[in-house]
């Protein structure tokens, strides 16, 4: 295991990690496997302002759980068929107007 111990448990999404390896990397070089986390994480970097902004609107939708929430921000889905897939992990289904309405929102940044 890489690291001492666990602070918490949850989901973290890219942009949380790309500021906490961000962060390491000013205090030391890091390892390999944190190198690497942090070449993936800057591929998909957000601002503060786009993140905060899309968290936002996905929880005023309030049927999605924070784990879909980082997900879908992570990942950006920008069709339906790729959007699905994501909310299965919700075990519920959605109706066209949700899909269309979450999609607008992940398509946007």
């Amino acid at each position: 295991m890489i690291g001492k111990e666990s602070k918490s448990k949850g989901s973290i999404s890219l942009h949380g990690v790309f500021g906490i390896l961000e962060g390491r990397r000013k205090q030391k070089e890091p390892i390999y496997e944190q190198q690497i986390a942090l070449e993936h994480a800057e591929k998909f970097k957000m601002t503060n302002q786009q993140y905060e902004k899309m968290r936002k609107k996905l929880e005023e939708l309030g049927s999605l759980k924070d784990e879909t929430i980082t997900k879908l921000i992570d990942i950006r889905p920008k069709n339906e068929s790729l959007l699905r897939h994501v909310l299965s992990a919700e075990r519920r289904s959605f109706s066209p107007e949700e899909v269309q309405g979450i999609l607008a929102i992940t398509k946007e940044a």
